[in-house]
């Protein structure tokens, strides 16, 4: 956030301020936060979870679970995430 950007304005930008890994809603489970978060990047690139699966190689029962909020992922798969995303893992995390 600016340093001169009010809560208000920060949540008004947001593209979604109901996005389950935004920071207003903190009393979402971290888990729940990250999985919506890897569901709308995936998304965004409309990757199905089979592809996202196929090119990540992660299991794609896994990434199901890990976008519901019932899995979490270590920190290495994490970083496959991001690199498969062409971001960085302080991108992947940002507003968790």
């Amino acid at each position: 956030m600016a340093r001169n950007e009010s809560l208000s304005q920060h949540v008004a930008n947001e593209s979604n301020s109901t996005k389950a890994y935004s920071s207003v809603n903190r009393h979402v489970p971290i888990d729940a936060r990250f999985g919506a978060r890897v569901r709308d990047l995936r998304k965004e690139r409309q990757w199905t979870q089979l592809y996202m699966a196929t090119h990540l190689g992660i299991d794609r029962s896994h990434i199901s679970d890990v976008e519901r909020g019932r899995k979490s992922m270590t920190l290495s798969l994490i970083a496959v995430v991001a690199l498969g995303f062409e971001i960085s893992v302080s991108e992947l995390l940002d507003h968790l």
